[in-house]
């Protein structure tokens, strides 16, 4: 928990973040141990900012999954009229 609270801090700190700075870079750190094989390494992963956070991400023993969100949404949006052309 002590480490947790250092990282989140350390994070806050970096003076990186949307529009605010590091104030809301990190909103909650969590450290797990687990047991593993010395050769592997850690996995740190950030999705850009809080501003993103409808999107979803997962790794797992088959890779890493980021779903890929729709560019030009107007086609697929009801409210949206077809662009006069």
């Amino acid at each position: 928990m002590q480490l947790e609270q250092e990282l989140l801090l350390a994070a806050q700190e970096l003076g990186l973040g949307a529009q605010f700075g590091g104030k809301y870079f990190a909103h909650d750190i969590r450290v797990i141990r687990l047991p593993r094989h010395g050769a592997s390494c850690p996995i740190g992963m950030g999705v850009s900012c809080s501003a993103d956070r409808n999107i979803k991400a997962k790794i797992n023993r088959h890779g890493i999954w980021i779903e890929k969100l729709e560019s030009n949404p107007r086609p697929v949006h009801p409210g949206s009229a077809a662009p006069a052309g």
